[in-house]
C-alpha cells in the first residue's frame, strides 16, 4: 500500500486545496442541507477567496502524487482535516494531524477543532488522539451541535 505524503501547500496547490475543501464541505454539510443550499454554499461561500489567504498555513496529503487530504490551520486551531471518504482508514488522517500537531506544538502548549457532534467515528478518530470536548456550540449554518475539542500538545 502507498504511504501517504503530506506536505506543507504551495501557491501551487490552491486548485488543489480548493478542490478538497469543496469535497469537505460537500460531505460535511450534505446530511443537514438541501441540494440547492450545498450548491450555493460551495460556489458563493468564498472558499477558493478563502484558500488564496490562508494556503501557508496548509498541509497537503498525497498518494501517487495526487491529492487527497489536507489540513488547514489558524493559530493553534486546526480549522479543518479531511481525507477523501475512498482513501479513509489508510492513515492519511494520522499522518496529516501529526503534522499539524508539531506545527501548532510550535506556536503554544495546545490545538483546538471543532467537529459536528452527530459523527461519532471522527469524534473517536479524535478522542483516540487525546482531543477531550471542551465545550460545545451550534453550528451556525446547519444549528447542529458542533464539539469544540482540546489537547494538550508535548511531553
Amino acid at each position: 500500500m502507498e504511504t501517504p505524503k503530506v506536505r506543507a501547500a504551495g501557491a501551487d496547490d490552491v486548485p488543489a486545496l480548493t478542490r478538497l475543501t469543496r469535497g469537505a464541505i460537500l460531505e460535511i454539510h450534505a446530511p443537514f442541507l438541501d441540494a440547492e443550499s450545498l450548491v450555493h454554499l460551495v460556489r458563493w461561500s468564498g472558499v477558493e477567496r478563502r484558500v488564496r489567504a490562508t494556503w501557508r498555513d496548509a498541509l497537503l496529503a498525497e498518494m501517487v502524487g495526487e491529492p487527497v487530504g489536507l489540513a488547514t490551520l489558524a493559530g493553534t486551531h486546526i480549522e479543518l482535516l479531511w481525507v477523501r471518504r475512498d482513501l479513509r482508514r489508510r492513515s492519511i488522517g494520522s499522518t496529516l494531524m501529526d503534522q499539524a500537531e508539531a506545527r501548532l506544538a510550535s506556536r503554544g502548549p495546545s490545538a483546538e477543532l471543532e467537529c459536528l457532534a452527530h459523527d461519532g467515528a471522527v469524534l473517536r478518530f479524535y478522542e483516540r488522539r487525546g482531543y477531550r470536548a471542551h465545550r460545545r456550540t451550534l453550528d451556525p449554518l446547519t444549528g447542529v451541535e458542533k464539539r469544540v475539542l482540546h489537547k494538550l500538545l508535548g511531553p
